[in-house]
């Protein structure tokens, strides 16, 4: 191979070493981003590669009340009570409490103890200094069907062909 222009090499990267992550490729600081579920909202952490890292325990009526939540759960997410538990269908979630209320909780289900226990530490590390985003996601549609009959461009992209068989 000769190490002319179309012999681009990546060097290693050392174990234990991430990949750079600039703005410009899209990463972001951890964030509070406050979500429209139909009349209600909530917040949910995002992570500096966009991936939930928590979520709200409970709805609010207005936008200002789940950015206030966000705020106060970010301030008590170093020294609240965080417990780790199996559930039924044989996934380890984490909740948040403080005073016995639920404040947070882990987005998804996990497969091992040992990965949920590290996402608790993830969440502890960027819940604190994370603020609250202020473009919230809002849901256009939540479940919510359009009725009447399907536009002309969707019926001709979307007709179903007859089932075949094959050869007998």
């Amino acid at each position: 191979m000769g190490g002319g222009p179309g012999d681009a090499r990546v060097p290693a990267r050392p174990a234990g070493r991430r990949p750079r992550q600039d703005a410009e490729r899209g990463a972001m600081e951890p964030r509070y981003q406050c979500v429209a579920l139909g009349p209600v909202w909530t917040w949910r952490l995002l992570g500096s590669n966009h991936r939930e890292l928590a979520r709200s325990a409970s709805r609010f009526p207005t936008l200002e009340d789940a950015a206030s939540d966000a705020v106060t759960t970010a301030g008590q997410a170093t020294t609240a009570t965080i417990e780790i538990a199996v559930t039924p269908d044989t996934t380890w979630h984490w909740v948040m409490t403080v005073d016995g209320a639920y404040r947070a909780a882990s987005s998804i289900g996990y497969a091992r103890r040992l990965e949920c226990a590290r996402a608790v530490d993830r969440f502890r590390e960027n819940a604190p200094t994370a603020p609250v985003s202020p473009t919230p996601l809002v849901h256009r549609r939540l479940g919510v069907r359009p009725t009447g009959p399907a536009p002309d461009w969707w019926r001709a992209e979307h007709t179903l062909l007859p089932r075949t068989t094959g050869p007998r």
